[in-house]
């Protein structure tokens, strides 16, 4: 006998599996000798939980990511915590926006990367230009940038084309 799992049970236990992915991300990178990082899994995380989990959880996580991530492993700096955060809270609400107006799913999660990576450069570009934050503009190469934007794009696609599938 199998044991039965409520969907809220089940978003609970992909929640606990990608915080331990994300609080493993420098371990990793260790292991891998290899900044993982470069990644985006917040990113890809949160792009697996609009996949398959509900739009609630996918927003709680987008805030959590961040947090969970500077106080388990001081990594990123409260200040690019805080960029992070913003930049997967507006993904979020742009893709979801987009999505709710027209179902290519494809195109509005191009765009909505697309549009929170340039307010989130903005917004890193005025924290550098005033010293609240150091570093380099971009520390993540565009080429891997580009690869996550399609991939995680591509994927909620695959899954929305399967599921009209499955459907009709």
């Amino acid at each position: 006998m199998f044991l039965k799992i409520t969907k809220p049970g089940k978003y609970i236990l992909f929640d606990i599996c990608a915080l331990l992915v994300l609080g493993n991300i420098p371990a990793m990178s260790s292991t891998f000798n290899f900044p993982v990082y470069m990644f985006e899994p917040m990113r890809v995380l949160l792009y697996l939980a609009i996949a398959h989990t509900n739009r609630k959880n996918a927003y709680v996580l987008a805030v959590i990511f961040p947090v969970f991530s500077f106080v388990t492993a001081s990594h990123p700096s409260l200040i690019k915590s805080g960029l992070l955060g913003t930049e997967l809270l507006l993904n979020l609400w742009i893709f979801y926006y987009l999505t709710g107006k027209k179902k290519a799913v494809f195109i509005a999660s191009v765009a909505a990367i697309f549009i929170a990576k340039t307010v989130y450069y903005s917004l890193k570009f005025s924290a550098l230009s005033t010293g609240a934050m150091t570093g380099a503009l971009m520390a993540t190469p565009a080429g891997y940038q580009l690869a996550i934007l399609i991939l995680a794009s591509s994927y909620l696609k695959l899954l929305t084309l399967k599921n009209n599938r499955t459907k009709g």
